[in-house]
């Protein structure tokens, strides 16, 4: 059992709206399991957020530029490729 819920039991979508909250993130704004980018943290005061992405996010300009972001912590192996590195 995953927090006391099966699969089977579980109301996934119920359970990750409170986590969602537990997490200071408004509803919709992690919108489905394939997304580029997705918050999973926002300050309660400033709004600043936390994000999880792939690949495609960390090489994007755009996506980085439209989502505020001015720096990559990459947690992949020593010999991965950082794209934007100064």
């Amino acid at each position: 059992k995953a927090y006391g819920l099966t699969g089977l039991d579980a109301n996934w979508d119920q359970e990750a709206e409170k986590l969602f909250q537990r997490l200071n993130l408004g509803e919709g704004e992690s919108s489905g399991k394939h997304n580029d980018l997705d918050p999973i943290w926002q300050h309660p005061v400033t709004g600043a957020k936390v994000y999880v992405g792939n690949r495609r996010a960390a090489s994007t300009k755009r996506i980085l530029s439209e989502h505020g972001i001015g720096a990559i912590v990459n947690c992949q192996g020593e010999d991965s490729h950082n794209f934007f590195e100064k």
